[in-house]
């Protein structure tokens, strides 16, 4: 069965608001296919660089989707333990044979894309530019909504 991966992460210092709202929302829209099985979703809150690595290899060989949802920038994600090298991500993500979209939804994560796309990974989601909290959110929930009445990426 396809396992979707979803990581939130948020910052003691500067916390975003809307993110535990986000993880919610998420889990709802993701619910009803989960229990007709469809598909497997794992949500990680206050995700740390080692819980992302431990899930990407637990489910590297079923992985299908991966979203990170965030504090970022142009070469990092802020997990719960600090600053988290995108590049280390990018590697265990392109051991993910199975994997069909990462969605990087924190700022300025549009440095990351071209790592990704070397390591194998087909198809990414990432902004160019800060974004708001709530748009981000809203963003997340809006592209969840729309896959999950079968529309594509």
């Amino acid at each position: 069965m396809e396992v979707l991966l979803l990581a939130f992460a948020n910052n003691r210092e500067h916390p975003l608001p809307t993110l535990a709202g986000e993880y919610a929302a998420l889990n709802k829209i993701l619910s009803p296919r989960v229990l007709r099985q469809h598909f497997l979703s794992w949500s990680v809150s206050h995700a740390t660089l080692d819980d992302i690595a431990y899930y990407l290899t637990l489910f590297r060989d079923r992985l299908g989707l991966f979203l990170y949802s965030g504090h970022a920038g142009r070469d990092v994600l802020l997990t719960e333990d600090g600053l988290t090298r995108a590049s280390g991500i990018a590697h265990l993500l392109g051991q993910c044979r199975n994997l069909k979209v990462v969605v990087l939804n924190g700022c300025s994560t549009g440095g990351q894309v071209a790592a990704l796309h070397a390591a194998g990974v087909p198809l990414v989601i990432a902004t160019s530019a800060p974004v708001g909290d709530e748009i981000a959110a809203q963003f997340s929930a809006r592209l969840f909504q729309a896959l999950e009445t079968g529309l594509s990426v």
